[in-house]
């Protein structure tokens, strides 16, 4: 998990005056030189992609300034269901409802979640939301059965660190499973959130929805799959808004998973070739898992990665920035590694449509992501190498 949690998302940017000794002025953007990204020209990497070995001298006379840029910062809501089963152990799939104890899924749930926490760097903002509120059925309460705004704000992680543990521990599993109303919640509190950077919503359940929208518990089994289907509509207008949806099946929901698979797929967080029938499903199904623990700690560590990004904001620049001398470096581990440029966004990196922005695509931005102790360099001046 630290492999993938780890990465720090700072970049070192420079560019090319008349100088050839490093600075750190800053002067006008990257669009007032009037490149376009599809700007050719530089030198053929010849294998191209991620190089063992760096081949450019970072003394080079070529290399002149370089400015900090980060990369941006991933902003995630976790949803969790705290009905009744979730206290049952992973190896009880068929109970409603369980007595609390160190080994229910819960239990591992939350432990889980606060290492991947510990890990994720500072700079990304998480905040937590759950549900349902408690015991009952909420007649005549169309918005009591769940939570609708989050015990913890959506904040960066070194402000909502502690408090995430803190609601997590306070929490003990009771009620119904009102997941239709949980999902357009969460979104809702997302759709409002003013933050840069990506938005995700985490979702995790270990049953059926029990309830319709509206808090309906009334609702009969047809009246459900016809509410998942407006849900799953109101996922997927999510994502095209730029808010994508991870889904964590717990224990517990292999009854669910045509549906969590669904929302996933239209969530726009589906792995390549997944099929909402299995066996290879579209979101995280833990049902099958022989160590629940294990499991979550590799998917906690999936999304992370996942939701980390590789996108770089181009630091303003003076006139004198030159779209075709730009190379980029991954050290990772104390080793520099060469990205060369890849305008088929395959393996490399490539500006992006607007040219303000560095985005690594494939392989590359894997690597970036995973890299231990590591930076990814921006280095302008020398002709840019291309895949």
């Amino acid at each position: 998990m630290k492999k993938l949690l780890s990465v720090i998302g700072l970049c070192l940017v420079g560019c090319s005056p008349a100088s050839d000794k490093a600075d750190d002025s800053d002067g006008g953007s990257a669009l007032d030189a009037g490149f376009s990204p599809d700007v050719g020209g530089g030198l053929d990497a010849g294998d191209g992609g991620l190089g063992t070995d760096s081949a450019l001298d970072p003394d080079a006379a070529c290399l002149s300034s370089k400015t900090g840029a980060t990369a941006k910062p991933a902003n995630l809501l976790f949803q969790l269901d705290v009905s009744g089963s979730m206290n049952c152990p992973s190896t009880d799939t068929a109970s409603a409802t369980c007595a609390a104890s160190t080994s229910s899924r819960w239990s591992v749930f939350k432990t889980k979640l606060k290492e991947a926490l510990a890990k994720l760097p500072d700079a990304n903002s998480v905040g937590l939301m759950h549900y349902p509120t408690g015991k009952g059925t909420f007649s005549g309460s169309p918005t009591g059965c769940v939570p609708q705004v989050p015990d913890v704000d959506v904040g960066p992680l070194s402000k909502t660190r502690t408090a995430v543990g803190t609601a997590l521990d306070a929490r003990i599993p009771e009620g119904g499973t009102p997941t239709h109303d949980a999902i357009g919640v969460a979104l809702a509190n997302l759709e409002k959130l003013s933050a840069t950077g990506n938005k995700f919503l985490v979702l995790a359940t270990d049953g059926n929805a029990t309830f319709c929208t509206g808090c309906d518990i009334s609702c009969n089994s047809a009246a459900l799959a016809t509410d998942a289907d407006a849900v799953i509509a109101k996922v997927a207008a999510a994502a095209k808004a730029g808010i994508r949806t991870f889904v964590i099946g717990v224990p517990g929901s292999q009854g669910y998973r045509t549906i969590l698979s669904r929302i996933a797929k239209a969530g726009g967080t589906a792995p390549a070739g997944c099929s909402d029938t299995g066996p290879t499903y579209c979101h995280y199904d833990m049902t099958t898992a022989a160590d629940f623990g294990a499991a979550m700690s590799a998917t906690l560590a999936s999304i992370g990665g996942a939701a980390l990004s590789c996108t770089y904001d181009i630091p303003k620049k003076d006139g004198s920035f030159d779209p075709t001398k730009v190379n980029v470096r991954l050290t990772s581990g104390g080793k520099d590694s060469d990205i060369a440029r890849d305008p088929t966004r395959k393996d490399g990196w490539d500006y992006s449509d607007d040219g303000n922005q560095i985005i690594l695509y494939g392989p590359a931005c894997e690597a970036a992501k995973g890299a231990i102790d590591g930076a990814c360099t921006i280095l302008y001046g020398c002709p840019t190498v291309i895949r």
